[in-house]
């Protein structure tokens, strides 16, 4: 009974071991198919980016004051919206 049960342990290892493998291999497939498609789109994201950037800064350069009163409006407006998100969320409370 004990050797029935030794065997029987033992082929379960194997097929976990076989198991573990094929899941491995399946992952590092997967991964690479992402990279793979990922990798072009976050290229010419990055650049599109970069190319954004370097145009507000021209803009920036050019009207400073239109750029500084944005971002003050842009600071307002975010301390508006966490003012009524903070009277939101301790009226529920």
């Amino acid at each position: 009974m004990a050797r029935d049960l030794n065997s029987t342990v033992e082929a379960l290892q194997d097929q976990l071991s076989q198991i573990r493998s094929i899941l491995q291999r399946q992952a590092r497939d997967t991964a690479s198919e992402a990279s793979s498609f990922l990798a072009p789109r976050a290229n010419r994201l990055s650049k599109e980016l970069r190319d954004e950037g370097w145009g507000l800064a021209q803009a920036v350069r050019r009207h400073p004051t239109a750029a500084s009163g944005a971002v003050f409006g842009a600071l307002a407006l975010g301390a508006v919206i966490g003012l009524f998100l903070s009277g939101a969320v301790r009226d529920h409370d």
